[in-house]
């Protein structure tokens, strides 16, 4: 009654107060749903009961995190104005935290920034961050649907790169693992546990086909628990790498990379084990092939989504834009296409449609790679001309700098060899780098331009052609033209004064679209 006797005003700034103050106890009920300090508790029956995070009453408290949120951030005006009518704009008068306090219980992993944010920056913030936590917990796993590594990290992936931040990443960590490897805090399901499914779905070793002879041999098990022991370490580490902007996660995923060396020795002790088993009987190195493929996956991961390819180490460009790769399937082409018509009976008209299906299947993988390969070279050669004009800025410390820079983008894949791994002589080789920075700029935009119009052909032609492949093609397309188109502003003053950037966009993770800002 008292409530409704105020006057409009201040029923507004009542109700903005009590806004806030629940925030703040909503987002205290979160962090008690995900995360607690005791390990365990003791259940009435006196069973120890270990602790277990429910993201989805989390997500439910969330929802309503967020409206209050949007509620405090249109309420932002109704807050004190600054004194003599100043607008100071970062209300150095009204700090909410003693600075010296800030930085004397800030976590070290926090950035330490000392522009303190005035009142609208810092309820966006809030605002953003109750939609980040909804959304994690909203699409976080259970424990009844998390069957494969490929999920768990996944997840984390696309929560990484859906406008996270140093908080929410945090509270990843924690929603997924509380204690120790139990996934979200479930004592049946273990990363181990995840492991094992994996490597049954990909090469599915002898060592885990029960009943098999390995499967009982007291040596094989003892290997396999090694190797599963430091797996799940680096898996662990791979994991809390999420937590890290894209910069330190490119740092530890490339050193757990490295450490996968340790596996790869036990994968191989493994297999060599089930081989002399197993002496007059086919086996296959599945634990081996299996931590290859890891390897080569997280590479993947490091080259396309964390960008380790810089623009001014052109190494995966340059490796996919080889000559001797467009000839060679020109002519594979060009033999297989003559050989199984040559074959091919009037009468049987049947398998003159399935060679000619088996034909055009090629005549198409070839021109997808014919196209990526000028669309590759394009990027290079631009890249060159950027380098010369100064627009992209290579530190030369001595003469083998980017020598050096280019053995270190390359580590990760030293231990699978050739042809994954390419020193730097056949990077210059293969791309031509080393004859076209010799060039003048108008030499190499002019060969830029005409490596996107073949892409931009070759395209066209899969994309007209080709259905099953019309949408991959037509996203490409729009990359070689629009790259096209970019390249060519480098013949005029236009760009004197801009800066170039590199944007990856939905259409493609690993070919940028090239802008000047």
């Amino acid at each position: 009654m008292q409530f409704q006797n105020e006057s409009e005003e201040n029923r507004n700034i009542i109700l903005a107060i009590a806004n806030r103050l629940s925030w703040l106890q909503q987002f205290s009920e979160i962090f008690g749903l995900i995360f607690t300090l005791d390990e365990a508790e003791i259940s009435a029956d006196g069973n120890i009961k270990l602790f277990r995070p429910k993201p989805k009453l989390a997500a439910q408290v969330a929802t309503h995190l967020e409206m209050t949120a949007k509620a405090n951030y249109n309420s932002r005006d109704l807050g004190l104005s600054p004194p003599n009518g100043e607008d100071d704009g970062d209300f150095a008068w009204l700090l909410p935290i003693e600075p010296e306090l800030n930085r004397q219980f800030m976590p070290s992993t926090f950035p330490r920034k000392k522009e303190i944010p005035n009142r609208e920056k810092a309820l966006h913030y809030l605002l953003r961050l109750s939609t980040r936590l909804k959304n994690m917990f909203l699409e976080a796993p259970l424990p009844s649907n998390i069957g494969s590594l490929k999920a768990l990290f996944d997840y984390a992936k696309q929560f990484n790169l859906n406008d996270s931040c140093t908080l929410t990443r945090g509270l990843l960590q924690l929603l997924i693992f509380p204690m120790d490897e139990k996934l979200l805090g479930d004592p049946t399901l273990s990363l181990s546990k995840l492991l094992c499914n994996a490597m049954k779905e990909i090469s599915y070793p002898t060592t885990l086909i029960e009943g098999s002879v390995a499967f009982e041999d007291e040596e094989c098990n003892r290997l396999l628990d090694a190797f599963i022991t430091d797996s799940v370490r680096i898996l662990l580490k791979l994991y809390q790498a999420m937590g890290n902007n894209l910069a330190r996660q490119r740092d530890r995923v490339v050193k757990a990379i490295d450490q996968m060396k340790a596996i790869q020795i036990d994968a191989e002790r493994l297999d060599l084990r089930v081989a002399q088993l197993l002496e007059n009987v086919y086996t296959h190195d599945g634990t081996t092939a299996f931590v290859y493929l890891m390897q080569m996956d997280w590479i993947k991961y490091i080259g396309d989504r964390l960008n380790n390819m810089q623009t001014n180490a052109l190494d995966r460009a340059g490796r996919l834009a080889c000559e001797g790769m467009k000839q060679e399937l020109t002519i594979k082409q060009t033999k297989s296409g003559k050989d199984k018509k040559k074959n091919a009976t009037r009468d049987n008209n049947k398998l003159l449609e399935k060679t000619k299906q088996k034909c055009d299947e090629l005549a198409m993988v070839t021109a997808m790679h014919l196209a990526e390969a000028s669309l590759c070279m394009g990027i290079v050669k631009t890249v060159t001309a950027l380098i010369k004009l100064g627009k992209i800025k290579v530190p030369m410390f001595n003469e083998h700098s980017e020598e050096m820079r280019f053995a270190h983008r390359m580590a990760p894949m030293l231990n699978l060899g050739p042809p994954l791994h390419v020193n730097y002589g056949h990077f210059l080789d293969y791309s031509g780098y080393a004859i076209s920075k010799d060039k003048s700029v108008k030499m190499i935009v002019a060969e830029a331009i005409d490596q996107f119009q073949k892409a931009k052909d070759n395209y066209t032609q899969v994309s007209k052609q080709y259905t099953l492949h019309e949408d991959r093609a037509q996203n490409l397309l729009y990359i070689a033209h629009y790259n096209q188109v970019a390249v060519r502003l480098l013949n005029d003053n236009f760009v004197r004064d801009k800066q170039v950037e590199f944007q990856f966009t939905e259409r493609s993770s690993m070919y940028p679209l090239i802008k000047f800002i």
